[in-house]
C-alpha cells in the first residue's frame, strides 16, 4: 500500500512539473509583414532562449506564466511579453532609428551608446554606398571629425596618410591600427623597392577590402577608447565589422557600375616656339638645334607641330565594378558570402588595376549556450602600371614627370625636314635622336611595372555562455600575404639607357597569427549595470623578404624574365620578425543610465625591445548623462546631454626590429689577392630601448535637442608624447653617427566638433545635413641632444635638407630659402655683373633679373645661414560637409570636403622653372620674366642653384566637391506580391567633380614618401613631385535585392 502511495506521489510530481514547462511559440515578423530570422528570445532573468528561424518562427519552454520573454535582434527595438495564460505568441519588431548609435562596436566588445566614456566616432555603411572607392581609405575621408586622411594620389588603390589627432611620433607609421572583424591589421608592404617604384607612392592594404562587405566602421580617437589596445592603439584605433547572415532569410544582393574617368588640370607648359626662344635665349652655346654654332644666330626653323605630352599620356579612363553577396540564416546557422570585381584602366596610359575579393563567414549556434563561427577572406591584386613619382633626376623619373620636361616635339620626318631647311644636318639630328630617350609615350609603354598581391584571412571564435551574463570568447586566425613584383627598363628608357637595361625582381611574403582569450561578464543589480572583461591576447608577425636587381642586359626583349642575360647582379634579402603578448581587463559601470564609470588596463610585452619588454597603460573616463536627471524629464527640447571626460595612456613601440640591436652590414676586405666577405657594424646598440608613451586629456560634449533631430558633438584634447623614440645623431667618437635614442617630447592640441541634423522630416520629403571640424596644433617640445635641431633631406630635391625639426616647431615644417623678389638694375654695378657692396648674393654669378634670397643673417650674403621655416604642410584645420535629399524614391546626395591653411612644395618646379639653360621643356611663365623691357615684372628669369626656397611654397586649402550621387529606388508596387524582386535602385555618380584652390599643380592633396626610412612619412609629405593626379570620376550603377 505504501508502495503505491509513493508512486502516485511521484506520478502526481512529475505532471506538475510536465505542466508547468509548457511551450510557448509564435512568429517574429518586421512591420512589412516579413519575417525575422535569427532573433534572440530570452527569458528574463535566465539563461534559457531561444532563436528565430528563416521563416520567424521560435518555440521555447517556460516554466511559469509570470515569465517575460524579451525579444532582440540588431537594428529593432526590444519588446518584452508577459506569458500568462498564452502559447501562442506574435510578435512585430519595429526597426530602431537609433540602431548604430543604441550600440558601439568597441575593443573586444561592444557598448550602448549610453554607456560610451570615450571618443568614438561611428560610420554608417551607407555613407559610402554606390560610391567609386578603391580603398577603405577613401570612405573614411571626411567622414569623421579629427581623423585627416590624405590619398597620396590618384593611383587605383594608393596609400594614405591618416592621422586621428596628428602625428603622436617621429618614426615609422603614424597610421592608426585597423582592426577587421577583432583581427590586429600589420602594416604591408605593397612595393618591394628598387627602381623609380621605390621612390613612387605604395598602395594602401585596405585596397583589400570589398567596401559592400561593411556593415560598419568605429573610429577610437582618444585614450579611454585605444587603451585597450596598448601599445598597438598609440595612433588611434579604426574598427571595421564585416556584414554577416544573421536575420536575413535568403538575400542576393548585386551591385555593379560602370563609369569613365578625366583629367581635371594642366601644366601650362611651352609651346614649340616658346622652347625654340628659350633655348636661344638660355642654351645658345649648347643647344645647336636652335642656334648655328659658327654665327652663334637663331636659326629660321618653319611651323613645327608642338605636343603637348600631357594629352599624350593621359586618356579617357574606364572603370567597372560588380559585386555579389548571398546571405541566409536559419534557427542555429547564419551564413554571408560575397564576391567582387573591380578594373580601372585610369587616366595614364598603359594602367590597368584589377582586384578580386571573396567572403565567406558562418556563425553556429551549437546550444542555447554555445556559439561558434569562422570568417574567411581572400584578396586578389593585379596591378599593370607606370612608373610616376622619382628623385629628381631623369634617370629616376616617372612618366608624368617626364611628359612635363619632355622635348615639345617629336622628331617625326616632318620636324626633322624643318630642322634640315633650317640648316642641322641629318648626321646632328642622328646624333641628338639617339641620345634622347624622354619621349614619355615610349616610356609608359616600354617600362614594366607589375604587381601581383595575394591576401587570404582566417579568423574563428567559439562563444560559451559560462554562467549566467558571463561568457567565455576564444578567437584565433591568420593573416597570409605575398607580393611578387617586377620592373624593366629597357634601354630605349632614360633610366634604361644609363643602366644599359635594369631588371628588378622582388617579394615580400608576410604571415601574421593571433589566438585571444577573453571573459566577458555583464551583470545588472538594479540600476546597476555592469560590463566586466579580461583576457590575454598573443600576436606574432613575420615577414620574408627578397629582391634582386639586374643590369647591362646583353639582350632584353623579354624584360625580367630573362634576367640571366644581365652581366650585373645584386641581391637582397631579410627577415623580420615580431612578437607581442598582452594582458587586458576593462570595467564599464553605469549607475541609473545617468554617471557612468570605465578603468582600463593593458599590459604589454614585445620582442622589439631587450631590456624594457613590457609596459602597462591606463585610463579612466567618466561621462554623465545629463538627460536622464530627474529635473531634465518635463521638457521636449534637449533629448540627450552627455559630458565626457577622459585621461589615458598609451605606448609606441614602432621601430624597426633592428632598433635595439647593433645593425650589421656586409662587407668585403682583401687579403693579399684573396677577397673575403664580412660584417661590419653601422650602428650602435640600445639595450635600454624602451616605449614612446602618449598620455591624453580628453573633455567631451554631446547633445541632441527635438527628439535627436539636431546633435552636436565637441571634444577637446591635449597629448603628450614623452620619450620619443628617434634614431637621432650621436657624438662621433666610435665611428657612428646616430642611434635609435629615447629622447624628446611632443603636444598635439585640438578641437574636433560635429553636427548632424534633420533639417525636413516629412513622409514625402526629408532633408539631412552634416558638417564636421577639426583643428589640431603639433608642438615639438623636446628633441635631446641639447636642443640641436633635426635636417632632414628631401629625395625628390637630390636630397637637399629640406625639412627641420627642432623645439619649439611643428610637424611639417619647411626649410628653406625665403625669396625675396628678383635682382633689379640698381643692384649691380655699371657693368651689370658685379653686385653693389650692400647687396647679399650667394654665389657672384647671380644677374639682373635672377631669384634674391633675403639675408636674415644680415652679414650681406646669402648662405644656409640664411636659411629658415618656409612653410608647413599640415593645414589649420580641415574638416567636411554634406547634404541628403529625399523626394519620394528619388534621393540627392552631395559631399564636400574641405582643408584651411598648410603648404605644398611644388618641387615639380625645381626642374620645370629654374630656367638655367637645361634641354628640358620649361613653364611657359617664363614670357612674363623680368628683363630690360620688361623692368617692372616680379617674375624671376633664372635661378643660381635650384635651392628650395619659399617661391615654391604654395597655399595648399581646398574646397572639393568629393562626391554627387542622384537615384532613384523603384517602388514595392512594380514587382508584384509575389515577386523574389525586393529592390532596384538605379543610380548616376560622380566623383572629385571640382576642386577650388589656388595651388597650381595638379592637386592640392599631396602625400608622397620623399624622407629617409627611420623617419616617419609624416614629415616628409609635402612635397609634390610626378604625382599619379586624381580624375574626376563619373559612373552609373545599379543595385538588385533578391529575397
Amino acid at each position: 500500500m505504501k508502495r503505491f502511495v509513493f508512486l502516485l506521489a511521484g506520478l502526481l510530481l512529475i505532471a506538475s512539473s510536465l505542466r508547468a514547462q509548457t511551450s510557448v511559440s509564435g512568429t517574429i515578423t518586421s512591420p512589412d509583414g516579413k519575417p525575422v530570422a535569427g532573433a534572440s528570445i530570452i527569458i528574463e532573468g535566465s539563461t534559457v532562449g531561444a532563436t528565430s528561424d528563416a521563416k520567424g518562427f521560435y518555440r521555447i519552454k517556460v516554466r511559469s506564466s509570470k515569465d517575460i520573454l524579451v525579444f532582440n535582434f540588431l537594428g529593432y527595438r526590444e519588446v518584452r511579453e508577459s506569458v500568462g495564460q498564452r502559447s501562442l505568441i506574435d510578435v512585430v519588431l519595429s526597426p530602431s532609428d537609433l540602431q548604430i548609435d543604441d550600440v558601439v562596436v568597441v575593443g573586444y566588445g561592444a557598448l550602448r551608446k549610453k554607456d560610451m566614456t570615450g571618443a568614438v566616432a561611428s560610420i554608417k555603411a551607407d555613407a559610402f554606398e554606390n560610391r567609386v572607392l578603391f580603398s577603405v581609405d577613401d570612405a573614411l575621408a571626411g567622414g569623421v571629425a579629427g581623423l585627416m586622411v590624405n590619398s597620396s594620389s590618384g593611383k587605383p588603390g594608393s596609400e594614405s596618410s591618416m592621422l586621428i589627432r596628428g602625428a603622436n611620433s617621429l618614426t615609422g607609421s603614424t597610421a592608426p591600427l585597423i582592426v577587421l572583424d577583432g583581427f590586429p591589421l600589420f602594416d604591408v608592404s605593397t612595393s618591394t623597392g628598387g627602381g623609380i617604384d621605390g621612390y613612387d607612392t605604395g598602395m594602401s592594404s585596405l585596397s583589400m577590402i570589398n567596401p559592400d562587405d561593411i556593415a560598419s566602421i568605429e573610429v577610437l580617437k582618444d585614450a579611454s577608447a585605444t587603451a585597450i589596445y596598448g601599445n598597438r592603439g598609440a595612433n588611434g584605433v579604426i574598427l571595421i565589422t564585416t556584414k554577416r547572415g544573421r536575420g536575413d532569410s535568403g538575400k542576393i544582393q548585386y551591385n555593379t557600375y560602370f563609369g569613365f574617368q578625366q583629367m581635371n588640370k594642366r601644366y601650362d607648359m611651352m609651346d614649340f616656339r616658346q622652347y625654340a626662344a628659350y633655348q636661344v635665349d638660355r642654351n645658345s652655346s649648347n643647344n645647336h638645334l636652335f642656334t648655328d654654332p659658327i654665327t652663334m644666330q637663331p636659326r629660321t626653323i618653319g611651323d613645327v607641330q608642338s605636343r603637348d605630352w600631357q594629352d599624350e599620356i593621359f586618356r579617357t579612363g574606364f572603370i567597372q565594378n560588380h559585386s555579389l553577396s548571398i546571405s541566409h540564416s536559419t534557427e542555429k546557422t547564419s551564413m554571408f558570402v560575397s564576391g567582387s570585381y573591380m578594373q580601372n584602366k585610369s587616366v595614364l596610359i598603359a594602367t590597368n588595376w584589377q582586384k578580386l575579393t571573396a567572403k565567406a563567414t558562418i556563425d553556429h549556434r551549437f546550444t542555447d549556450f554555445i556559439r561558434t563561427g569562422v570568417d574567411i577572406g581572400y584578396n586578389r591584386i593585379v596591378d599593370d602600371g607606370v612608373p610616376t613619382g622619382g628623385e629628381g633626376t631623369s634617370q629616376v623619373a616617372g612618366v608624368i614627370t617626364s611628359a612635363l620636361t619632355a622635348l615639345p616635339f617629336e622628331f617625326d620626318e616632318t620636324t626633322q625636314a624643318y630642322f634640315r631647311r633650317a640648316g642641322v644636318s641629318q648626321s646632328s639630328l642622328d646624333s641628338y635622336i639617339d641620345n634622347y630617350h624622354g619621349n614619355p609615350v615610349n616610356i609608359a609603354n616600354e617600362t614594366e611595372l607589375t604587381k601581383r598581391i595575394n591576401r587570404m584571412m582566417l579568423n574563428a571564435y567559439v562563444e560559451a555562455d559560462i554562467l549566467k551574463n558571463l561568457t567565455l570568447r576564444i578567437t584565433a586566425g591568420y593573416d597570409s600575404y605575398s607580393l611578387k613584383d617586377r620592373q624593366f627598363y629597357p634601354t630605349s628608357t632614360p633610366r634604361g639607357y644609363f643602366y644599359k637595361g635594369q631588371g628588378i625582381i622582388g617579394s615580400s611574403e608576410s604571415g601574421s597569427w593571433i589566438n585571444e582569450n577573453t571573459l566577458t561578464w555583464k551583470p545588472v543589480f538594479g540600476k546597476h549595470r555592469l560590463n566586466v572583461l579580461v583576457g590575454m591576447t598573443e600576436q606574432g608577425y613575420t615577414n620574408f623578404y627578397d629582391r634582386s636587381e639586374t643590369t647591362q642586359y646583353e639582350y632584353e626583349d623579354l624584360g625580367s624574365n630573362n634576367a640571366q642575360m644581365a652581366k650585373v647582379f645584386n641581391v637582397y634579402s631579410s627577415k623580420e620578425q615580431v612578437r607581442y603578448v598582452s594582458l587586458i581587463g576593462r570595467i564599464n559601470y553605469s549607475y541609473d543610465n545617468r554617471y557612468i564609470a570605465t578603468f582600463t588596463l593593458r599590459r604589454d610585452a614585445t620582442s622589439r625591445f631587450i631590456n624594457d619588454k613590457w609596459g602597462t597603460f591606463l585610463s579612466g573616463a567618466l561621462a554623465w548623462n545629463i538627460d536622464s536627471e530627474r529635473f531634465m524629464q518635463n521638457q521636449n527640447t534637449v533629448s540627450a546631454l552627455k559630458l565626457r571626460l577622459s585621461l589615458g595612456e598609451v605606448g609606441n613601440s614602432n621601430v624597426p626590429t633592428s632598433g635595439s640591436y647593433s645593425q650589421l652590414y656586409g662587407t668585403n676586405y682583401s687579403f693579399g689577392t684573396i677577397e673575403t666577405i664580412g660584417q661590419s657594424s653601422l650602428s650602435i646598440a640600445n639595450e635600454n630601448l624602451s616605449w614612446e608613451t602618449i598620455r591624453e586629456v580628453n573633455a567631451g560634449l554631446e547633445v541632441g535637442l527635438w527628439n535627436d533631430r539636431l546633435k552636436f558633438t565637441a571634444d577637446f584634447y591635449d597629448k603628450v608624447t614623452r620619450d620619443l623614440l628617434l634614431e637621432a645623431p650621436v657624438v662621433n667618437i666610435v665611428g657612428f653617427d646616430k642611434a635609435w635614442q629615447n629622447i624628446g617630447k611632443m603636444r598635439n592640441r585640438g578641437i574636433e566638433l560635429s553636427l548632424n541634423a534633420q533639417l525636413i522630416n516629412h513622409k514625402n520629403f526629408k532633408w539631412n545635413f552634416f558638417a564636421n571640424f577639426a583643428r589640431n596644433k603639433t608642438k615639438i617640445l623636446e628633441l635631446g641632444q641639447g636642443g640641436a635641431p633635426i635636417l632632414l633631406g628631401v629625395t625628390c630635391l637630390s636630397g637637399q635638407n629640406a625639412v627641420i625639426l627642432q623645439e619649439g616647431g611643428e610637424i611639417g615644417d619647411i626649410y628653406g630659402y625665403v625669396t625675396k623678389g628678383v635682382y633689379g638694375l640698381n643692384d649691380f654695378e655699371i657693368d651689370g655683373i658685379t653686385p653693389k657692396p650692400d647687396v647679399a648674393v650667394e654665389t657672384g654669378a647671380e644677374k639682373p633679373g635672377a631669384m634674391r634670397f633675403a639675408d636674415l643673417y644680415k652679414d650681406e650674403k646669402i648662405t644656409s645661414d640664411d636659411r629658415t621655416v618656409i612653410g608647413n604642410s599640415t593645414p589649420d584645420f580641415f574638416g567636411a560637409f554634406g547634404t541628403n535629399f529625399t523626394w519620394k524614391n528619388l534621393d540627392l546626395n552631395l559631399s564636400f570636403q574641405y582643408s584651411y591653411g598648410g603648404n605644398v612644395y611644388n618641387a615639380n618646379y625645381n626642374q620645370l622653372a629654374a630656367f638655367t639653360g637645361t634641354t628640358n621643356n620649361q613653364m611657359a611663365f617664363f614670357e612674363e620674366r623680368w628683363s630690360p623691357r620688361n623692368l617692372a615684372s616680379t617674375q624671376y628669369s633664372t635661378m643660381t642653384n635650384g635651392a628650395v626656397c619659399s617661391a615654391f611654397v604654395e597655399d595648399a586649402s581646398f574646397l572639393r566637391l568629393r562626391s554627387a550621387r542622384i537615384s532613384y529606388t523603384c517602388p514595392r508596387k512594380w514587382f508584384g506580391p509575389n515577386s523574389h524582386i525586393g529592390s532596384i535602385k538605379f543610380y548616376i555618380a560622380g566623383e572629385n567633380l571640382f576642386v577650388l584652390t589656388r595651388y597650381s599643380g595638379y592637386d592640392p592633396e599631396v602625400y608622397s614618401n620623399q624622407g629617409s626610412s627611420s623617419m616617419s612619412n609624416i614629415l616628409t609629405s609635402g612635397f609634390d613631385y610626378g604625382c599619379f593626379p586624381r580624375p574626376r570620376t563619373f559612373t552609373a550603377g545599379i543595385n538588385i535585392l533578391f529575397q
